[in-house]
């Protein structure tokens, strides 16, 4: 029998959980699975997944809660046509929009599949459900902007959601069944924090993915998504300027997120444990993203681990 996680297991974090949730993920992603590429593809995306997972995820989240945001990152690799060229989005946004599919399809079947186990338990996935709608209509709207010249007001409007960190923090919650009160709810929304969040974890990808991300597809003479880094250095005129923009970029935007956050709540919002969980879960995403790319960089960022150890590790507080 082929051992198609082979490749990756002498990468995966010690001690049993990593290779646990690898496992899991391959075997939930093939359940599904109507692609050409089938499990070569999908070793890829387990290892990817999980790896993600047990990085961003925060340190008390039990393997329920990490097999949950695992297959959710599984379904955004699924859904980023950056990655291979496959799905195309059609299926995925009509079944978004009606409910309905007409042809069975792994995207939609694995993103069912996450709603129907967090519903059974229980759970409310409302605002998963939102934030993932919202992540893909901005997905729809990166397609048809010029990236020659766009500018940077448009470019995080929807470079925000693109990054799908909303969803993810969403899956968490959800997970945890956290029920944030309404007026501290309201103050962090107010505040900005999730979209800062999204912000510097987008940023801290750009930097990691820009030389993949460089070389426009065949045919055209643009990247295929955003990037800042591409933004910065279409405005500076070299890819040198852009880079060390990005770098400063990052660095700034995780001080207005500090900043952010200080002043987002009273003191005795703090004391709430829902308070505190929900903002443990966008504590644990930033700082893990920077870990997380550095383990993936032989596999999915080439040439980017110079630049990550110019980033250091980051917390909100």
């Amino acid at each position: 029998m082929i051992d198609e996680l082979a490749p990756f297991r002498s990468h995966l974090l010690p001690g049993g959980r990593h290779e646990q949730l690898a496992e899991r993920i391959f075997e939930w992603l093939m359940t599904h699975c109507t692609c050409p590429l089938g499990a070569t593809r999908h070793a890829m995306d387990a290892y990817v997944a999980s790896s993600y997972e047990l990085h961003c995820a925060p340190a008390d989240a039990d393997m329920a809660e990490n097999l949950v945001g695992a297959q959710y990152v599984a379904v955004t690799l699924l859904a980023d046509d950056a990655y291979d060229g496959l799905p195309d989005l059609t299926r995925f946004v009509t079944y978004l929009r009606t409910g309905q599919v007409t042809t069975e399809h792994e995207l939609v079947s694995c993103y069912r599949a996450i709603i129907t186990e967090t519903t059974a338990r229980g759970l409310d996935p409302a605002g998963f459900e939102r934030a993932v709608r919202e992540t893909i209509d901005a997905r729809l709207r990166e397609r048809e902007l010029d990236l020659t010249t766009v500018g940077w007001e448009e470019h995080w409007s929807v470079r925000r959601h693109t990054i799908a960190v909303a969803p993810y923090v969403w899956c968490h919650r959800v997970a945890r069944d956290l029920r944030v009160p309404a007026a501290a709810d309201a103050a962090l929304r107010s505040a900005g924090v999730l979209e800062r969040v999204s912000e510097c974890v987008a940023r801290g990808n750009d930097i990691a993915s820009y030389l993949r991300e460089a070389e426009p597809p065949p045919g055209t003479d643009a990247p295929a998504s955003l990037n800042s880094v591409l933004h910065y250095a279409r405005d500076l005129g070299s890819l040198e300027a852009g880079v060390r923009a990005a770098v400063t970029a990052y660095r700034d935007s995780v001080t207005a997120l500090r900043t952010a956050v200080a002043g987002a709540l009273p003191a005795a919002a703090h004391r709430d444990p829902a308070v505190r969980d929900y903002l443990a879960i966008q504590r644990a995403v930033l700082a893990g993203n920077l870990p997380a790319i550095r383990h993936l960089s032989s596999h999915r960022y080439p040439g980017a681990q110079q630049l990550l150890d110019e980033l250091s590790d980051v917390a909100i507080d």
